[in-house]
């Protein structure tokens, strides 16, 4: 999409170049004084137009960018990890898109987004490994091991928690009652 937003820019650019072009060579042609200030104002306002057109496609990425980053920011702990991850691959995709210069600008909120999310999607993993073990072992391992859990678990965007939070209560009782049980 962002192809066809700089394919159209460039055809308008192109475009207001041979306008002008073509009311400078008309401009030249024309012996009537009145005609003469109509291609004139024809051309401010077309060159207007053009450096208008010029200055958003150089900026709008920029924009973009910056909007997706607190967009995504905002929603850290809300959204499930995978509309992060997407939310965070389309970030990155624009971002390599900017010029090396401009990178720079975004380099510490791109490179703190990808931290956090890689320390979430660890957390998961983390927590999915201990859950297939958390009913093995005394009780005394299985407590410690739901500790852990829980710890895990805490690190979750809330969308997440509540895709574990039935198992994690099931784990709960069954240590509970293995303690009452002794």
């Amino acid at each position: 999409m962002n192809q066809t937003k700089r394919g159209n820019s460039s055809i308008s650019l192109i475009f207001i170049a041979v306008s002008l072009l073509l009311l400078g060579l008309l401009y030249f042609l024309v012996n009537d004084e009145t005609l003469k200030l109509i291609i004139l104002i024809l051309s401010v306002v077309v060159l207007f137009l053009g450096i208008i057109v010029f200055y958003v496609t150089k900026t709008s990425l920029q924009r973009k960018l910056h909007k997706q980053i607190q967009k995504l920011m905002s929603n850290f702990n809300i959204s499930s990890l995978d509309i992060l991850k997407q939310n965070y691959m389309d970030v990155y995709y624009n971002y390599m898109k900017l010029s090396e210069h401009k990178k720079q600008n975004f380099y510490a909120s791109v490179t703190k987004l990808r931290e956090d999310l890689e320390d979430k999607l660890k957390a998961q993993k983390k927590l999915e490994l201990l859950l297939e073990e958390a009913t093995v072992g005394t009780i005394e391992e299985q407590k410690k091991k739901y500790t852990e859990i829980e710890k895990f678990f805490q690190q979750l965007p809330s969308v997440d928690k509540e895709k574990y939070s039935s198992t994690l209560q099931h784990i709960k009782e069954k240590i509970e009652k293995g303690l009452n049980s002794n």
